[in-house]
């Protein structure tokens, strides 16, 4: 699962972003099927999420180490 495939799932669902997400449930489900698979697919979600935070597109937070990580759309208020 790649950051560019990551980057394209999340930024179509910028509508469900308007409120904090679970990065999990970005994840497409065929990633959801195996430890190994699911991984992966944390891991390109993690990394795209980042990518799109330095682009000024989505905000991210965790409460503490381990926690679990939220994304949310930046609102674009000018």
């Amino acid at each position: 699962y790649t950051m560019e495939e990551a980057i394209k799932r999340i930024t179509s669902m910028f509508s469900k972003l308007k409120d904090w997400i679970d990065i999990s449930e970005l994840i497409h489900q065929s990633f959801k099927i195996k430890k190994k698979l699911r991984k992966s697919g944390y891991a390109g979600s993690f990394v795209a999420g980042l990518e799109l935070v330095r682009e000024g597109k989505v905000l991210i937070k965790q409460a503490k180490l381990f926690d679990k990580i939220f994304l949310k759309a930046k609102n674009e208020q000018k």
